[in-house]
Formats: structure tokens, C-alpha cells, sequence
């Protein structure tokens, strides 16, 4: 019994950090990049600002405006996410 409630406690605490940082990341804009990562995590958000700056530019308005509604902070990560999504609906 007790390890049962180990194991689940564990996966609580794991939930629990993941929650606070995606809400970290969404809305202050904070992200937690790991140790040795710092170059991966640059050039991944590069590449999401050459996607975004070849996009038609009413869409990324579009996108800006839809993270301001939200209350999410206007990151390349969330303006990327915002756009996609608008893509995804045109599509349908």
C-alpha cells in the first residue's frame, strides 16, 4: 500500500511540474532549457522566426491578437503555436 501511494504521489509532483511550467511558458514567457541545451533551444527558435516571418502577415497579426485575447505572453514560441492553430483551422 505504501508503495502504491509512493508511486502515485511521484506522478502527482511530476504532473504538478509540468502544469507550472507550461503556464510558466505561456504566460510570462519563461521557458527552463537544460543544461547543455542552450544551443539546441536557439536554433529551434530560429527556425520558428525565419517559419513566421515567411507567413502572410494578417496571419501573424492574426496570431499576436489571439495571444493578447488569451493573456499568453507575445513569444516566438506562443506566436508560432497561435499561428499553426489559425492554419489548422483555415484548413478545415
Amino acid at each position: 500500500m505504501g508503495l502504491l501511494i509512493g508511486i502515485l504521489g511521484m506522478a502527482a509532483f511530476i504532473l504538478f511540474a509540468y502544469g507550472m511550467q507550461w503556464l510558466v511558458k505561456k504566460f510570462f514567457g519563461t521557458t527552463v532549457i537544460g543544461h547543455g541545451q542552450f544551443k539546441s533551444s536557439l536554433r529551434k527558435e530560429n527556425q520558428k522566426r525565419n517559419i513566421i516571418s515567411l507567413e502572410e502577415q494578417k496571419l501573424v497579426d492574426k496570431a499576436v491578437m489571439e495571444c493578447e485575447k488569451k493573456g499568453y505572453a507575445k513569444t516566438v514560441d506562443n506566436i508560432y503555436d497561435e499561428l499553426f492553430k489559425i492554419k489548422r483551422k483555415r484548413r478545415k
